[in-house]
């Protein structure tokens, strides 16, 4: 494996880790219903519990990053 991907790989790793480490930290300094949905004027219109937020934020950061580099690795191999 070259030093670039293994580089690329430990810094993605990294990234994860610390985005996953930020929510953790920071969901008790948020109000027990948090704005999760906004119209076109910023207007929140959905909401969602502390626990469905971080969730929410996991799956987005994390989860979906890793589905497209799968992806992109089932395509190209």
């Amino acid at each position: 494996m070259s030093l670039l991907l293994r580089l690329g790989r430990g810094l993605f790793r990294v990234l994860v880790i610390g985005f996953i480490l930020v929510v953790l930290v920071t969901l008790k300094e948020l109000p027990p219903v948090v704005a999760s949905h906004f119209d076109g004027a910023g207007v929140p219109n959905g909401w969602s519990s502390r626990l469905g937020y971080a969730v929410l934020l996991g799956a987005v950061g994390a989860l979906l990053p890793l589905g497209i580099i799968g992806l992109v690795h089932l395509l190209t191999r």
